[in-house]
């Protein structure tokens, strides 16, 4: 039987100098809260059957939503085109995937907590549908969860061994960890493992700038007394240039290598790049903000922090 393929691709929650919005060492009301992922069968399916209506009302969620998106979606909007996915959904037996694209939209909104309200109706359906796992780890992370993000990635890869977006979220984890510690030495398997995933990403999706981007900032880690970590670091993001050069993230990592190598006005020209292509990007901008202030440019330092500031509710 052939399914319906999914809108929109599981989200990952890199942005590269440690930018994924994390709420600080409080977690958030729905990560605290948060239960481990089930124990999933590898290759786990359902039977089921999709009716002609349901894949007609699933069509006619596409379609609006893709009428609005147009426009720019705003955040009624968001939630109206989400609705339609969960309508489709609950007016079906077993659509998955409309459940899955519901919760993607309201993710984008965001509205976090109703997002986790499709994916887990998308699990109590099919326990091992990875993107939903994946999406549901990324969520904890965000909100403070480590340890449950983890296991939720971890259980998305079980699931689905080719997920690209759940082994770079896991990397992304595994980074973070790296960069917290004291000693590089210390976190060696962790390093080991977190190349792993990103290797195992390349190899199913070779043009994947994000594992491009998260292997870089990995090398960049221990520079200080390895100074050729940097030019392998330099060699992955000139790659992932190649396959994408409208990626923030990637040119936030490029300042930071930068930054490493005492090139200031280099670092200064990519922090303002990766600001440009996504304005939303708080750690880039808190970059350029901290380069800027150095060189007495108060005006443009206020623009940046503020922003960051009221992102993070501070006035």
């Amino acid at each position: 039987m052939k399914t319906f393929f999914s809108i929109a691709l599981s989200a990952v929650l890199v942005a590269g100098c440690g930018g994924s919005q994390k709420q600080g060492k409080n977690m958030s009301d729905l990560a605290s809260g948060a239960e481990a992922p089930p124990d999933v069968t590898p290759g786990q399916k359902i039977e089921r059957q999709i009716s002609k209506e349901a894949r007609a009302d699933m069509a006619e969620a596409v379609v609006f939503l893709a009428k609005q998106e147009q426009g720019g979606l705003s955040l009624a909007e968001c939630r109206e085109a989400a609705g339609k996915f969960r309508e489709a959904a609950e007016a079906s037996d077993k659509l998955i995937e409309a459940y899955f694209n519901a919760g993607v939209i309201y993710q984008r909104c965001p509205d976090h907590k109703s997002a986790e309200a499709m994916y887990k109706k998308a699990l109590e359906i099919n326990p091992a549908h990875a993107p939903s796992l994946s999406n549901l780890g990324e969520i904890y992370f965000r909100g403070g969860n480590d340890l449950v993000a983890q296991q939720y990635f971890e259980q998305a890869i079980k699931a689905d061994s080719k997920i690209v977006a759940a082994r770079n979220n896991l990397a992304w984890l595994l980074y973070t960890k790296i960069r917290a510690a004291k000693d590089l030495a210390s976190v060696k398997e962790i390093e080991k493992e977190a190349l792993g995933q990103l290797s195992r990403v390349l190899a199913v999706d070779n043009d994947n700038v994000v594992a491009y981007s998260i292997m870089a900032l990995v090398y960049m880690q221990g520079a200080e007394k390895n100074k050729s970590r940097l030019d392998f670091a330099k060699l992955l993001l000139e790659e992932g240039k190649k396959k994408n050069d409208k990626y923030a993230p990637l040119f936030n990592a490029w300042g930071l290598l930068h930054m490493l190598r005492a090139n200031v006005g280099q670092a200064l020209e990519q922090f303002r790049r990766a600001v440009e292509l996504d304005p939303t990007f708080t750690e880039a901008r808190m970059n350029v903000a901290q380069v800027v202030l150095s060189f007495r440019k108060y005006d443009e330092a206020e623009e940046h922090f503020s922003y960051v500031l009221k992102q993070k509710g501070i006035s």
